[in-house]
């Protein structure tokens, strides 16, 4: 970027110059910023998981960490109650928000048999989810690991640009 620069200015192109360092920066601004905003969003999400979930287990209810259910456990959601893990409804009916996953505004209706959502939030009635996923399979998980990944990686394109800007 520097060299471009420089160049255009000993060939007296000044406008040239200016707009070469112009764009950079506001390239550099904007890779910045869309970075930041995309920590925000995972962090965001990361905090609506619960940590902890209502499992059924001999006509009990036992509040586990969502890391130790195991898949096929049974869990009761109520009304107001984000849903720990993935899975399906066994027993109960309710309106779901699943706005943090599909971005729909109008909570669904879940019965039996319907799958639900990790982080997705119980506006209606009590339902109980048989568990499909561990804590780190759900959905909501494996967005956050592939924002993170893709965070990490750069795009063939950009590594080619940051190797031309170093010259």
């Amino acid at each position: 970027m520097a060299i471009a620069g420089l160049g255009a200015l000993y060939l007296a192109a000044h406008f040239e110059a200016a707009t070469v360092l112009l764009l950079y920066g506001i390239a550099k601004y904007l890779e910045g910023y869309i970075q930041a905003r995309a920590r925000r969003t995972v962090q965001k999400i990361s905090k609506v998981i619960p940590e902890r979930a209502r499992v059924l287990a001999d006509g009990k209810e036992n509040i586990s960490n969502v890391a130790n259910v195991d898949v096929g456990s049974i869990i009761l959601i109520k009304p107001g109650e984000r849903i720990p893990l993935d899975g399906t409804v066994v027993d109960g009916f309710s309106h779901v928000d699943q706005a943090l996953v599909t971005g729909e505004s109008v909570p669904a209706p879940k019965k039996v048999n319907d799958s639900v959502f990790a982080g997705t939030l119980n506006t209606g009635g009590v339902i109980k989810i048989s568990v499909t996923k561990k804590s780190t399979e759900t959905l909501v998980s494996r967005i956050v690991q592939l924002v993170i990944e893709s965070q990490k990686r750069k795009a063939t394109i950009e590594r080619l640009v940051d190797r031309f800007a170093k010259v």
